[in-house]
């Protein structure tokens, strides 16, 4: 039986790479494809690359309706705009020319797919795959919810909730090494460098730790003059020591009964 392109008969997850070859992110695509063979071979996870020029009008059409069928609460915004390169063009095709296209499929459909973005948030390619090569496809998304995007904007409008004299910097803001959730500068001038997480792990701690460090090294700062800060809703086992260890402060997100 012939396998279409963006069709999977296993029962498992896979993911499939779409990309233009002499598109002007070329030069990334070997990291790209290194990083899938780690994901593939560390969790068994089937994967392909398939270049534009193999996908005919019809085929680029039906993947675009694939796109657009998985759940918007999930794939969130995927047309470019704003300067946002996302998989399909303000022209409404395919957007190989500017960003190659992640797909993930499950059960013989599209569940996700990369870049999107979600809120205010933009989910990159290699942000989705460095999750995947730490924690597998199933884990992943277990671990992704919704808490993020809410518990940003709540802050951002009400920074004074992580302590008097808190000022509100910035939300989505590229160090260099990463991108910052969010951006607080406390009463004392220190900035606070913010990872918001549904469910916060190892990757978290790694997370905040390495835009810390750009956001330091960018501004020429002394990292005692940069607080981190990890908030979710849950943590896995032993979060909290390692927070601990690596000079974080770890805050949960919680309902409490007042009547």
């Amino acid at each position: 039986m012939s396998k279409q392109v963006g069709e999977q008969v296993s029962l498992s997850c896979s993911l499939i790479l779409y990309y233009k070859e002499a598109a002007t992110y070329a030069g990334e695509m070997v990291t790209r494809r290194e990083m899938l063979d780690t994901v593939s071979s560390q969790w068994g996870i089937r994967y392909e690359a398939i270049e534009s020029s193999k996908l005919t009008d019809d085929e680029g059409e039906r993947l675009m309706n694939a796109f657009r069928s998985i759940q918007p609460q999930i794939r969130g915004r995927i047309v470019t705009s704003k300067g946002k390169m996302l998989p399909i063009s303000k022209s409404k095709r395919l957007n190989l020319d500017n960003t190659p296209i992640l797909e993930v499929i499950r059960d013989g459909r599209a569940i996700d797919v990369y870049p999107h973005i979600l809120g205010t948030r933009y989910f990159s390619i290699n942000e989705f795959l460095e999750h995947a090569l730490k924690f597998g496809l199933e884990n992943y998304f277990q671990a992704r919810g919704l808490l993020e995007e809410p518990v940003v904007k709540i802050l951002s409008e009400n920074p004074e909730i992580l302590g008097a004299g808190v000022q509100f910097l910035g939300s989505e803001v590229d160090v260099g090494t990463g991108v910052a959730d969010i951006l607080f500068r406390d009463a004392e001038g220190r900035s606070i460098v913010v990872e918001v997480e549904t469910i916060a792990n190892d990757f978290a701690v790694g997370q905040v730790s390495r835009i810390a460090a750009g956001y330091t090294s960018k501004h020429n700062l002394d990292p005692k003059m940069v607080r981190k800060v990890i908030i979710c809703q849950t943590s896995t086992k032993n979060l909290k020591e390692a927070a601990k260890g690596a000079g974080i402060e770890l805050y949960y997100v919680g309902l409490n009964r007042i009547a």
